[in-house]
């Protein structure tokens, strides 16, 4: 699997790039939790959709005209339907690049400051 996408610069093309083990268990992560730390998402198939699956050609793009906290819980549920499995590209907002972002924005307390802490820390985001 490849982590980075890679353009010829001759033909201009770009290849596809997978999703990655670690992404897809973070996405996982947030898919699990939905409901609890974020607004609930509801998902909606067709009756002949047995296999709840979306199938999108690379390449698919999905795109908003803004980001909110709301966008990526829904973002989870997408990427666990659709085929085949590749990375998103989500704009973000500027200052979640700045120092402590987690932290200063959703102000925890206990276990989840430390977590929320330990990903500003490693520059997760």
């Amino acid at each position: 699997m490849q982590e980075n996408s890679v353009i010829d610069k001759n033909s201009g093309t770009t290849q596809i790039v997978h999703s990655t083990n670690t992404y897809n268990w973070l996405i996982g992560i947030v898919y699990k939790t939905t409901g609890i730390f974020f607004d609930s998402i509801e998902e909606y198939f067709s009756q002949n959709n047995h296999d709840k699956i979306l199938r999108a050609p690379y390449p698919t793009v999905i795109m908003g005209n803004h980001v909110e906290e709301g966008d990526v819980p829904a973002l989870s549920v997408i990427h666990r339907v659709v085929q085949p499995k590749i990375k998103f590209a989500i704009p973000a907002r500027e200052d979640i690049l700045k120092k402590d972002f987690l932290v200063k924005e959703f102000r925890p307390k206990g276990t989840l400051k430390l977590i929320l802490g330990m990903i500003d820390k490693t520059n997760l985001i």
